[in-house]
């Protein structure tokens, strides 16, 4: 084989390769692709998951319903039992908040999606007395950044005298 062909042969071998490395280029964005929206898929399902049982705690229990109602009209009168039931609702409600604004730190879900959630909790919060009181008893549970983030929302209300 002569020199001339040998050149001729190994440029067609770098070019061919040169073809397969954008080819296999292109196949790993497409993958990339196609896992960022199985990711924000399953991060939205997981979103559901937590947070439709809360939903369904309040819907299916016309007392339960009652209770969450005045716990969030007038925290302070609730008794101990009533308060505690009420607390651990509060502490479902706040965990997904944080999870949501966990997910959108990272990226993970659509900054529509976050901005949607985070506008209920925030109305939810100042609307409610019982996540105010719950915030007042917990929040230093909450490490920051979430916990800036709630603090600067949640309204501090005062136990009374």
């Amino acid at each position: 084989m002569s020199k001339s062909r040998l050149e001729h042969t190994a440029m067609i071998a770098e070019v061919i390769a040169a073809i397969a490395v954008v080819v296999s280029v292109i196949y790993l964005a497409l993958q990339i692709s196609a896992n960022n929206k199985l990711l924000r898929s399953q991060t939205y399902h997981n979103f559901l998951t937590i947070g439709h049982p809360l939903s369904q705690m309040v819907v299916g229990d016309p007392e339960f319903a009652a209770l969450l109602t005045k716990c969030d009209a007038e925290p302070y009168s609730a008794s101990r039992t009533e308060w505690r039931r009420c607390e651990f609702y509060y502490q479902m409600t706040v965990d997904v908040w944080e999870y949501l604004y966990y997910q959108n730190e990272d990226g993970i879900i659509p900054i529509e999606f976050w901005d949607g959630a985070d506008e209920h909790f925030v109305k939810t919060t100042v609307a409610s007395g019982g996540l105010q009181r719950f915030w007042r008893e917990w929040s230093e549970t909450y490490k920051d950044p979430f916990g800036a983030h709630a603090s600067n929302i949640i309204p501090d209300i005062q136990p009374p005298e």
